[in-house]
């Protein structure tokens, strides 16, 4: 067959049994989309949990072994009465509660000065909403706590627009949210108050000297 491309034919054929690569591929993806994904279950029954200690598996309970805050550590008591260690973990030692209020709020503030910008960006983007987003409640205690000191207006302001941006939303929708919301809201306006009073004190200083030297 003259000036017939025997090669171009045979595909022709070939395409019009099975279609063109292009078309199998699509097909393969609807039917990887069609078939049920399941999702991965974690393995929960190995995860220790120090504060509900009945809600261990029979294996993890009998690791599990409680020692009595000594009596002549003062300045741990009465705030830590328990302390936990592993029989299989020689060296580890989990302490419920081991700060105060004031205290994680002071290792907290620490710890965002330290962090890297990007790393605290991802940090507050990423807040875990579970639990009754008691994480988040958490970080609004802070920003609250750090507006109420009068320290770092600038970094708090632009953590407060991260947090408002990626939970906003949340925080508009659940009642239980609001309230925080409410006292965030609050602690602005009065800190923002006080920065103002600055302003306009240090301004009418700029006048007065100016006016002095004229």
């Amino acid at each position: 067959m003259e000036g017939v491309n025997v090669f171009r034919l045979t595909e022709k054929r070939f395409q019009g049994k099975t279609g063109s690569g292009e078309g199998q591929q699509k097909r393969r993806r609807k039917q990887k989309e069609a078939q049920p994904t399941e999702e991965p279950t974690l393995p929960w029954e190995e995860v220790i949990d120090f504060h509900n200690l009945e809600a261990n598996s029979h294996s993890n309970r009998s690791l599990i072994i409680e020692q009595d805050v000594h009596p002549d550590a003062d300045n741990l008591a009465p705030r830590m009465t328990k302390i936990y260690t592993l029989a299989d973990a020689p060296g580890f030692a989990f302490i419920p509660n081991p700060f105060t209020f004031d205290e994680q709020l002071h290792w907290a503030d620490r710890c965002v000065r330290e962090y890297s910008a990007s790393g605290v960006d991802v940090e507050l983007k990423t807040i875990n909403l579970e639990n009754g987003a008691n994480d988040l409640r958490l970080v609004v205690d802070f920003l609250v706590h750090q507006l109420e000191s009068g320290k770092d207006f600038g970094h708090i302001q632009a953590y407060i627009n991260i947090v408002l941006k990626a939970h906003g939303e949340v925080m508009v929708e659940q009642e239980h949210l609001q309230n925080d919301l409410k006292r965030l809201r609050e602690a602005q306006r009065q800190s923002w108050a006080r920065l103002e009073s600055l302003f306009h004190h240090n301004l009418c200083l700029v006048a007065y000297f100016q006016n002095i030297q004229t």
